[in-house]
This record gives structure tokens, sequence and C-alpha cells, in this order.
């Protein structure tokens, strides 16, 4: 996984999320929604972000 990566993760209640990686500092992965991410690029700032355990972020497509 790299920044920028279309990503899914598992929040603590189980569900599913469809974010976009920030950054990765093993064990945790940083992400956004997509839309904080587009906004961050645009704005040339660090998105807004929250980390999850890398075991609970997997790569793959968007579901919706």
């Amino acid at each position: 996984m790299k920044p920028g990566d279309r990503v899914q993760a598992k929040d603590a209640s189980g569900k599913i999320l469809n974010r976009v990686v920030v950054a990765v500092e093993r064990p945790n992965v940083f992400i956004c929604r997509e839309e904080e991410y587009a906004a961050a690029q645009r704005e040339k700032r660090e998105p807004t972000c929250i980390g999850f355990k890398a075991w609970d972020v997997t790569e793959g497509r968007f579901v919706r």
C-alpha cells in the first residue's frame, strides 16, 4: 500500500469503509475519505486522516 491507493477498512463496528491511503507507518495505515484527499491535494495541504491497524485495511475496489 502507498499514498493515494484506494482501500477498504473495517471500523470497530465491522462496517466496511471506502478510503484513500495517506501514509503507511506500520503497524498503522492512515486513511481519509476520497473527497478529503482530493481537496487536500488541490489546496496543497496534508489531508485530515485517521489511523487504522494494517490488518483492518485491505487493498481493493471500493464497494458502493
